[in-house]
This record gives C-alpha cells, sequence and structure tokens, in this order.
C-alpha cells in the first residue's frame, strides 16, 4: 500500500522519499518471511509420523520461492527423514530379536513369526510410500541414506519370510 501511495516521486531521482518508502516496504517483506518460519516451525512441533510431516510440507511448498523459507522447509524436510530413519532404527531393533520373538500361544510357530515379520515391513512400507510420491521434497543426503537404508531392511524382513516359508514346507 504504501509503494502505490507513491506516485508522483518515483521517477524523481533527486526525491529520497521513495528510498524509504521501499525500504519500509522491504523490512515488510522480510518481516512477513520470519512470520512465515515461524508458522512452518510451530506447526512442526506437534509432527510424530512421517504422513503428517509430508502433508505440512505438501501445505508450505508453494512459499518456497523466498530463500528463508526455502531453508526451513528444507530443514523440515530433513527432520521427516530423520523421523523415518528413527523408525527404521526400532524396526531393525526389533528384527535383531527374530530368534527370542515371543509370539502369542495360539500363533503357529513359522506364520505366526511370517506375520510378525510382514506387521514390522507393513511398518516401513507406508512412510516410505508417502516419502516416495512426495515429488515436492526437496532432495536430501538424509533422504537418499534412509533409502539404502530401508530398501536394506525391506529385503531383510523379505529374506526372513522366505526363509520361514522354508522352514514350515522343509
Amino acid at each position: 500500500q504504501i509503494l502505490k501511495d507513491v506516485k508522483k516521486t518515483i521517477l524523481d531521482v533527486k526525491a529520497t522519499s521513495w528510498h524509504d518508502d521501499y525500504n519500509k516496504f522491504r523490512a515488510g517483506v522480510k518481516d512477513l518471511e520470519v512470520m512465515m518460519q515461524n508458522v512452518i516451525s510451530s506447526a512442526f512441533e506437534t509432527i510424530t509420523t512421517v504422513e503428517a510431516g509430508v502433508e505440512l510440507l505438501d501445505a508450505f511448498a508453494h512459499l518456497n520461492s523466498r530463500e528463508a523459507v526455502r531453508r526451513t522447509i528444507d530443514k523440515k524436510t530433513v527432520e521427516i527423514w530423520g523421523l523415518f530413519n528413527e523408525e527404521l532404527n526400532l524396526v531393525k531393533k526389533e528384527m535383531s530379536k527374530a530368534k527370542s520373538v515371543e509370539l502369542p500361544a495360539m500363533h503357529p510357530k513359522y506364520a505366526g513369526a511370517s506375520h510378525w515379520a510382514r506387521a514390522l515391513k507393513r511398518r516401513i512400507d507406508a512412510p516410505m510410500q508417502t516419502l516416495s510420491k512426495a515429488f515436492f521434497l526437496p532432495k536430501t543426503g538424509s533422504g537418499a541414506e534412509a533409502s539404502t537404508q530401508y530398501q536394506q531392511l525391506a529385503q531383510a524382513l523379505d529374506e526372513f519370510i522366505r526363509k520361514m516359508f522354508n522352514e514350515w514346507t522343509g
């Protein structure tokens, strides 16, 4: 609004009021950037799942034309990949207990163990599908690393399921 009102002196080289008005405008834009960074950061305080984080990033993705906002979105993207990495580590930890897993009494030995492993795989499949479908996410090193870890863990779970089947039929 301030820049709209400056009509008479906009082309006057000797008038300095235009520079003052323009600096006020720039300061206002900077304030808006800071406000948007705060909104994005506060929105992510309650995020506990990868899916919810990706939804929020999708909502804010159109704002990444400003450098400061883009940095905040990049930082939050790394946090979402970190959430996924934590989930992978938890599943890995459970997978390492495969020999000593205690199944309920009504579960058959081999089918129960396979069912347990499939549940672990589903637990990492859903967030990975969400992340891989999120075309708007910026590419990060932590994303590539987490994808590799996911593939290795998924393969290990598939091999465990195959092993249980072979032991059952063999």
